[in-house]
């Protein structure tokens, strides 16, 4: 049974925006940080001791949404690293709406797969003809399977095609690059 009380807290910081929702179930809180804007230095301290506070109470699971996340620079990585760090090694840490800027970094950076599990990415694609741009998302499992041929499973992406000329569309990154990952998460 979920308790019904939730716990919004929303805080600007210097412009941008790091909401945690936390949910409380009789095991434990599901705690969610959803990003938007940037995560540079402007933020570094204000961003630790809000998740320091939200990490207080015992902890079911934490989820990490991207979705709205424009900039990550290194100190925005240093930043998120430090959060996972906070997180007791026995609570489950989920990634979610992965955008491209943090998905170059858990292709660089073993650790976040190590320690979360991506659930699903968030793509944009680019009409060659009209030029619109949209964006989905893709779910682990169901429309991308970890495996070490990363170009078979890219391949085997749902085609979407453009709503304004019928174009198929095209990703806009470099797809061997861009799903790097995918040969390096473990499957359960």
């Amino acid at each position: 049974m979920v308790n019904n009380i939730t716990r919004t807290l929303v805080q600007p910081l210097v412009g941008r925006c790091v909401t945690v929702n936390s949910k409380n179930f009789p095991d434990g809180l599901v705690v969610t940080f959803g990003f938007t804007g940037n995560l540079t230095e402007e933020i570094e301290k204000d961003f630790l001791d809000l998740f320091s506070q939200s990490l207080s109470d015992p902890i079911k699971s934490v989820l990490l949404d991207f979705s709205g996340l424009q900039r990550l620079n290194s100190i925005g990585v240093r930043s998120l690293l430090s959060l996972i760090q906070l997180i007791p090694e026995h609570v489950p840490v989920e990634y979610h709406n992965c955008v491209a800027e943090f998905i170059e970094q858990v292709n660089l950076l073993p650790f976040f797969l190590e320690r979360g599990e991506m659930k699903s990415l968030r793509i944009e694609e680019l009409c060659p003809n009209s030029h619109a741009s949209f964006k989905r998302n893709l779910l682990i499992g169901t429309d991308l399977i970890p495996s070490q041929d990363v170009m078979a499973q890219v391949r085997n992406i749902p085609k979407k095609h453009c709503s304004q000329c019928g174009s198929e569309l095209e990703q806009s990154e470099v797809a061997s690059i861009f799903y790097a990952f995918l040969a390096c998460i473990k499957k359960k």
